[in-house]
């Protein structure tokens, strides 16, 4: 297949994904998440409201409750509407993959950070910052909708933490962070599994695995 025709098949496939995701939400596609007028839609709004990006919903929350980093992701990345940001969010079975999922529901909770922590023979606090940069791995500045991130397939693009780098596997596109969170020497690539999520503040693209570790 002609790489003009891969990239027109992901857009096709991506624009049915977050037309799905798009009604889970209540927002049209490319309605820029506002739900009215004097509304806002937050890029923490989408990771709340969305049943496939709780588990990263609830590791941010648990990251700003236990962390030191005077920079919270809720409140000062994900929910600042003076900036625009990019995140590349993981999906729960990503999530489940890295930290476990004691109750069998398909979401990471606090119980299941608390144990990855304890594993990692981590104090609650030096786990929490650990995962900030993690996640701040996940977080561009900037707008990067599906179209600019395939164009610059190859070229590394700063996230919050580390950089970014696109790619192509048959047959999805990927993207790979350079940062090495748990010092084990081998960057993570993910596939991108839908894209064009909007925000007020930003934009969303689903993946499959957690990056930056």
């Amino acid at each position: 297949m002609k790489k003009s025709s891969r990239i027109f098949l992901i857009l096709i496939v991506s624009v049915v994904l977050v037309t799905m995701i798009g009604c889970e939400l209540g927002t049209g596609v490319g309605a820029g998440g506002n739900t009215g007028a004097g509304s806002t839609r937050s890029l923490l709004d989408v990771a709340l409201d969305t049943s496939a990006t709780a588990s990263l919903a609830n590791v941010v929350v648990y990251i700003d409750a236990n962390g030191t980093n005077s920079t919270k992701l809720a409140t000062d990345v994900l929910s600042d509407l003076s900036a625009d940001y990019t995140v590349f969010a993981p999906d729960n079975a990503a999530f489940v993959d890295v930290f476990g999922d004691n109750d069998g529901d398909g979401i990471v909770e606090s119980d299941d950070v608390n144990d990855l922590i304890a594993a990692l023979g981590l104090t609650t606090s030096a786990g929490a910052d650990a995962l900030f940069s993690i996640v701040a791995a996940h977080v561009a500045p900037g707008l990067y909708a599906a179209a600019d991130v395939i164009a610059g397939a190859g070229t590394p693009f700063a996230a919050v933490q580390g950089n970014l780098t696109a790619g192509f596997t048959s047959p999805n596109y990927t993207i790979t962070s350079d940062f090495d969170g748990l010092a084990n020497g081998s960057p993570v690539t993910a596939d991108i599994i839908a894209t064009d999520v909007p925000a007020d503040n930003g934009i969303v693209h689903l993946i499959d695995a957690v990056i930056g570790l």
